[in-house]
């Protein structure tokens, strides 16, 4: 376990990162805690400071935290890294871009888009280019972890919604093909709200891609969820079995584990 303290201006709302073969990315939105709403008791004390700006930084994987360079970007928010790889001396990083988060306390104040950035590590400044890839809100990402720090052919994300009230709707999976910009969509119906898929490869030899995607599914008619299971070549084909279980399985539950 390797562990550094990298220097941040405040306390600002990390909640994911990245890693290459050799470089773990971090980014810093102007998300910032704040010691008075809480006090105050805000159950989510955080708010948005357009005057902390976002950035980006690169670290070697391993190293230290004097060893990051960071590259300023226009204020933005990121839950959600999908991954990153190296390309020679760029850095290329794909996640769900937010324009804001908690500045005005009704949602999620927009939708979550997949974005490509290209950070580009050669000059003694770090340089820095964006695009984004598709105008569907996509966020929650899985894709094949045997690939992670590789440039993915596909990866799969939970199409969100913002409802009237403020609140997300997760409406269904949908695949993203990176060289193509396909999309492979199951759009779950009113009453069913799959959550971030986890992907299961068919065999150790299977290509990439070629296997299954595992989701929690909250039917909100009988407040249960099922497991439900989608050929991950086909989602728009929808579930190829679901199991019942017996309770909900509370949005949120995601993590990662790689070795």
């Amino acid at each position: 376990v390797h562990s550094t303290p990298i220097e941040v201006g405040a306390s600002t709302m990390i909640h994911d990162f990245a890693i290459t073969g050799s470089d773990v990315v971090f980014w810093e939105g102007p998300v910032l805690f704040d010691i008075n709403m809480a006090i105050s008791g805000e159950l989510i004390p955080y708010r948005w400071d357009d005057s902390y700006g976002a950035r980006m930084g690169v670290m070697p994987l391993g190293g230290t935290g004097d060893q990051i360079r960071w590259v300023e970007l226009d204020p933005m928010f990121i839950f959600h890294g999908t991954n990153a790889h190296r390309n020679g001396d760029d850095v290329v990083v794909y996640g769900s871009k937010l324009s804001d988060f908690f500045k005005q306390y009704d949602g999620l104040d927009g939708p979550a888009l997949l974005t490509k950035w290209t950070i580009n590590t050669a000059g003694t400044s770090l340089t820095i280019s964006e695009e984004l890839l598709h105008d569907l809100p996509l966020d929650l990402p899985s894709y094949d972890r045997r690939f992670l720090t590789n440039q993915l052919r596909d990866a799969y994300f939970v199409t969100t919604q913002q409802t009237d009230d403020g609140n997300i709707w997760f409406e269904g999976i949908t695949g993203y093909n990176f060289a193509t910009g396909a999309l492979d969509r199951w759009i779950s119906g009113p009453d069913l709200q799959p959550n971030e898929g986890l992907f299961v490869a068919d065999s150790e030899s299977a290509g990439e891609g070629e296997g299954w995607l595992l989701s929690y599914a909250w039917d909100r008619t009988i407040d249960r969820s099922e497991l439900v299971i989608l050929d991950a070549t086909d989602l728009a084909s929808g579930p190829v079995a679901s199991i019942e279980l017996p309770q909900r399985v509370p949005f949120g539950f995601h993590a990662a584990f790689h070795r």
